[in-house]
């Protein structure tokens, strides 16, 4: 059996800042889990900006152009 040799890869990390949304967004779900349940949801920190029965509908929407980070999460 012939073994085969790859070429050595570097990793470079990066260390970014964390988002002050994540906490927010999270929070958002855990309170409000039964009410979206089955729902695609689009979220900005703790504020809810459009809901959508797919994820294909929920981006016709929202803006995606606005620069803006979004949180999108299908809610189970």
């Amino acid at each position: 059996m012939t073994q085969k040799t790859f070429p050595e890869s570097t990793i470079n990390l990066v260390k970014r800042a964390s988002d002050p949304n994540t906490a927010l967004n999270q929070n958002w779900i855990k309170a409000n889990r039964k009410k979206y349940h089955g729902r695609w949801v689009a979220l900005q920190g703790d504020r809810l900006l459009a809901d959508a029965s797919s994820s294909a509908e929920l981006l016709k929407r929202i803006d995606l152009k606005d620069g803006k980070v979004k949180f999108i999460t299908a809610i189970y």
